[in-house]
């Protein structure tokens, strides 16, 4: 498990979170390209959310099948677990 902890890695995870969120493909693509390696896994700091996370509790198969492609992690938790 990778927390964000960095300055840097939480304006990534929060950017990420954001665009699953709202269905950005293109910007989730960018981000994971682009951005820190591994981002894509990273926890949120305060309640350790994935990107894979948030999209499975919206029972979004696509984004779910998306991130998944993207070598999401799914045996990544959140805090809660």
């Amino acid at each position: 498990m990778v927390i964000a902890h960095t300055a840097v890695e939480l304006a990534q995870i929060k950017k990420l979170l954001h665009a699953v969120r709202t269905s950005n493909y293109d910007q989730i693509r960018r981000i994971c390209e682009k951005g820190l390696n591994g981002v894509i896994n990273y926890n949120d700091p305060t309640d350790g959310e994935t990107p894979l996370l948030v999209a499975v509790k919206r029972n979004d198969e696509i984004m779910i099948q998306f991130l998944l492609d993207l070598h999401a992690h799914p045996d990544i938790t959140d805090f809660k677990v």
